[in-house]
């Protein structure tokens, strides 16, 4: 009986080589690259809002509080990325029968979340309160300067009318003793021309203090109609919405991650690795690779034999 010929067998390195590169290019043509580069846009832009409530938290007026505004953010951009990566591992766990570990998983995940929506409410708190002071800050200068203008102008016009008074009681003693020693017609031109002088200054600082009360008016109106801060809830409100379009955003970008897990099977056929959740073509399929390698494996052993 003539010996079998063992035909030359490529190199297992080789198929094994071949799959991985076929499932590298599987990957990179099925893996939403768009919409996993959006996801973690949102998972950065929710880590930024948290990072600046968390570090306005304890600010860097030394150098522990450096250290300690640096720890927070590390935290919190680590929290924001495990929030994000949570309820992946949670569907895993449940969808393999592990009720308790994906419970605590959720568990971990809301802990979490909780935490993000707090930082990130700081963070609102502190950018509306930035934004505000924007708007406000000159005009409460403006408003603060006319207030000054407006209480120099009436403690000017207050003292001179304090002077006038006191001069008025030295001219009448001086009249007296001017119609005494028969001066009288002297005196009263010397009163009137300095009643006359002073009528005019006076004049000019009544209309200073009319001035400065507009000017201050109108600068408290525009200060009341300036940008006031935002109500509590609505900052709640946002630092919320923004965790939800961060999860949704990596809830849709992860969806490839949570199908049935597959493997490749030869060089480019790809089935479900657990059997009992294939299809009937990926079963026929796993049936004839099987097949295959099976027979490949006695005939490697005939030809040994």
């Amino acid at each position: 009986m003539p010996k079998p010929i063992a035909l030359p067998q490529p190199h297992p390195m080789m198929g094994w080589v071949s799959a991985r590169l076929a499932s590298k290019k599987t990957d990179f043509a099925s893996k939403p690259w768009l919409m996993e580069s959006v996801s973690w846009g949102g998972v950065a832009l929710s880590a930024v809002l948290a990072g600046v409530g968390v570090i306005g938290l304890v600010g860097f007026e030394s150098p522990l509080a450096k250290v300690g505004s640096g720890i927070l953010l590390a935290g919190t951009c680590l929290t924001e990325i495990a929030a994000a990566r949570l309820p992946i591992h949670a569907q895993k766990r449940f969808a393999e029968g592990g009720w308790i570990k994906g419970s605590i998983v959720v568990l971990g995940f809301a802990c979490l979340t909780a935490w993000n929506v707090i930082a990130g409410h700081f963070g609102m708190v502190a950018i509306d309160a930035a934004g505000v002071n924007d708007a406000r800050a000159p005009l409460e200068r403006a408003a603060a300067e006319a207030d000054a203008a407006r209480e120099t102008a009436e403690e000017a016009l207050a003292a001179f009318d304090a002077e006038s008074r006191q001069q008025s009681e030295a001219m009448g003693w001086a009249l007296r003793g001017a119609f005494e020693s028969g001066f009288v017609t002297s005196a009263a031109r010397n009163a009137r021309e300095s009643a006359d002088a002073r009528a005019l200054r006076r004049e000019g600082l009544a209309r200073d203090v009319s001035q400065a009360r507009a000017a201050d008016r109108a600068a408290e109106a525009a200060l009341e109609a300036a940008p006031a801060p935002r109500a509590d809830h609505e900052l709640w409100g946002f630092a919320l919405v923004i965790e939800l379009l961060k999860g949704a955003l990596v809830w849709f970008a992860t969806a490839s991650e949570r199908r049935k897990p597959t493997t490749i099977v030869g060089n480019s056929t790809i089935i479900a690795a657990d059997p009992r959740t294939a299809s009937p073509a990926e079963r026929r399929a796993l049936k004839t690779y099987c097949a295959s390698t099976l027979a490949t494996l006695r005939h490697l052993e005939a030809a040994r034999a």
